[in-house]
């Protein structure tokens, strides 16, 4: 072998294991079980009509495809014909119609099945998406480590497995594709090639037409900035195929409906409706990116000031790298785009995520030069070793929250908006539609009059013409009807939200009235309200506890049953999940502890006078044995078994 063979094969195994890596990655990626999310349906859809007909656009020929395809088990949740017809009635013409979102991004998944089949693999449809997505992330990596080595790629890795982005490695969804284009522009920013920095973000603009706007401060930087230097060949092509790509979303829907995003004609988009709450992408702790991702908090802070320490040494980037200014406004162009663009959206808390928005990860790129900076001046020395373990540290935590194999999660609060909402109400106040959807457990199927937060004061009021009903966590322990009526009261004639706090008396007064005696627990029983956190859903039988801990919660003020400045004795009838240890526990100390056996039995305590506070008993359940079916191989419920509540009782 010659010297200049081996140096061009030792110059290419990088690429190569970083191809090997990204395809073993997706190898184990395409074994998971495909669902569909979001837009999902739509990308699905278009796919096959490229396929079908070599058309951008559905036909009858098109729909017979994807009828055959919903009529197979292949991929849960797809949306029938008749949903898109309901959704999107102004982008039908004739017999042909569109949808919401753009085609390219379809047509590149077609692209990559086309290729395998002639290299003799055949594709899913699923699975070509997950080609498309493994060709987008392998190229980022390449990139990275072609302009930083390991170090490029350390970063890369940061902002791609070890974030958000790992829940849509396996989803037919643009984020991986949007994330992984991005992270390219920045690249090529901070190596001052700017017309390939416009093309990238051009490449976004198919899918997300804001970035046009975004893709036009490189091409200006190249066009007048270096004005002196000599334009290429290659350069004058890039330039032309960056101004094709801008224009190929708004000209297509041009020609199909005279507007250039179907957003601006069909339900999806006001412009600047919500720009008062442009933050919520980067802040709200239920939508927002840095409370749902610690690691990209910490990385980012690390980055800046490792960035800052450089200029404060007059230690300016390598030659190759972009001025400072240039950098500045770009990245100032960049939040002030999405932040419109993002605001400007009819459903802030929308679906196809793992918790927390998918525009939030839109922001995600842009951290990439502070995260190198931080990854290059990482040193393996004692300081260097405890960032290296925080970070691994919370990068496990991430793959964990963001596994790809779990659901999609846009109707319960994230943990740390719940600790807010619990602990501290006056600290942030989320948009009414967040508040709604995540704390009331309907999600976007259904709104309501009046909404009470988890801390039992706080409570959302929605002024409408016509009674929603109204809702408090089981915790609260509102009688349904009194807080009904004190909705009813609240709401005015006309639409609009209100933040309101109840008063003490107020809540007091809502408060539950139980009759002595022995109460059920189970599917409209009478008893399910001393179910507080941590509770399944009630069965025929009673309910099942989630995880190690659980909550009780029992008013007891002078209109109550129990009260009065007097102890009583709660007696609970109980099963376990196997043989369970149980420790019953309360302001003033432990309670009970002892082992629950599966078969059943009663526990039976006495609970003083003294957890009497503000008009509740709280009792904290500790089950540090809790177990999921899936453990014990007996079905593939993963969630935490421990006991089983089947009645309570209460006497004096």
């Amino acid at each position: 072998m010659s010297p200049a063979l081996r140096a061009r094969l030792k110059a290419a195994l990088p690429y190569l294991l970083i191809a090997l890596a990204v395809a073993l990655l997706f190898k184990w990626m395409i074994h998971i079980p495909p669902q569909r999310v979001g837009d999902g349906a739509e990308y699905y859809a278009m796919f096959l009509a490229w396929d079908v007909t070599h058309l951008p656009y559905m036909t009858p020929k098109a729909y017979e495809a994807y009828h055959q395809l919903l009529a197979t088990p292949q991929i849960p949740g797809l949306l029938p014909k008749s949903w898109f017809d309901a959704a999107f009635p102004e982008l039908i013409r004739g017999a042909t119609s569109d949808y919401n979102h753009f085609w390219l991004y379809s047509l590149l998944a077609l692209g990559c099945s086309k290729l395998a089949a002639l290299a003799g693999v055949q594709l899913t449809i699923h699975n070509a998406f997950m080609a498309l997505h493994a060709a987008l992330l392998a190229g980022t990596f390449a990139m990275a480590w072609r302009y930083w080595g390991a170090r490029g790629v350390a970063a890369a890795l940061l902002l791609t497995v070890a974030s958000p982005l790992l829940w849509f490695f396996n989803k037919a969804h643009t984020e991986v594709f949007t994330v992984c284009v991005l992270l390219c522009a920045m690249m090529q920013m901070m190596r001052r090639n700017y017309l390939a920095a416009g093309f990238f973000l051009a490449l976004a603009s198919t899918q997300n037409p804001s970035f046009a706007l975004i893709a036009g401060l490189p091409v200006f930087y190249r066009v007048f900035l270096q004005w002196r230097r000599r334009w290429t060949a290659g350069e004058a092509l890039l330039f032309l195929a960056t101004v094709a790509m801008v224009l190929l979303h708004p000209a297509y829907y041009f020609w199909r409906y005279g507007v250039p995003t179907p957003q601006l004609l069909a339900p999806g988009a006001k412009l600047g409706g919500n720009l008062s709450s442009f933050y919520i992408w980067l802040l709200d702790p239920d939508v927002g990116l840095f409370p749902n991702w610690p690691l990209g908090a910490v990385a980012l802070l690390a980055g800046i000031a490792a960035w800052l320490w450089s200029r404060r040494r007059k230690q300016p980037a390598a030659e190759a790298e972009a001025p400072d200014w240039y950098w500045r406004a770009f990245a100032l162009a960049y939040l002030a785009v999405n932040f419109y663009a993002h605001s400007s959206t009819t459903n802030i808390n929308s679906g196809a995520t793992p918790g927390l928005a998918r525009y939030a990860l839109w922001y995600m790129p842009l951290a990439f030069p502070y995260m190198l900076a931080a990854v290059q001046r990482w040193r393996p020395d004692g300081m260097g070793a405890i960032l290296a373990a925080i970070v691994l540290a919370l990068s496990i935590f991430s793959v964990q929250d963001y596994d790809p194999r779990l659901p999609e999660q846009y109707s319960r609060p994230s943990p740390a908006s719940l600790y807010v909402q619990s602990r501290m109400p006056w600290l942030y106040t989320p948009p009414p539609e967040i508040f709604m959807e995540r704390y009331s457990g309907y999600g976007e199927a259904r709104s309501l009059s009046m909404l009470v937060g988890p801390d039992c004061r706080k409570a959302l009021v929605v002024h409408h013409p016509r009674d929603l009903g109204a809702s408090a966590p089981r915790r609260c322990l509102f009688d349904p009807a009194l807080l009904n009526a004190l909705g009813a009261r609240l709401a005015g004639p006309i639409k609009h939200y209100e933040y309101v706090r109840l008063s003490e008396s107020q809540a007091q007064s809502l408060l539950l009235v139980f009759p002595a005696g022995k109460h059920r627990i189970g599917i409209n029983a009478s008893g399910n309200f001393i179910l507080a956190d941590q509770w399944a859903e009630p069965e025929e039988w009673g309910a099942w506890s989630l995880g190690p801990r659980a909550t009780l919660a029992l008013p007891c003020d002078s209109r109550q049953y129990i009260g009065n400045g007097q102890p009583f004795t709660l007696e609970l009838g109980l099963r376990a999940y196997g043989p369970q240890r149980l420790v019953v526990q309360g302001y003033s100390g432990e309670l009970w502890q002892g082992a629950v056996a599966s078969d059943g039995g009663v526990v039976k305590f006495t609970v003083p006078a003294a957890e009497c506070r503000q008009g509740q008993v709280t009792l904290q359940l500790h089950i540090p044995d809790a177990v999921s079916p899936h453990e014990r191989e007996q079905s593939p419920d993963r969630r935490l078994l421990g006991v089983g509540l089947q009645s309570f009782q209460v006497t004096r």
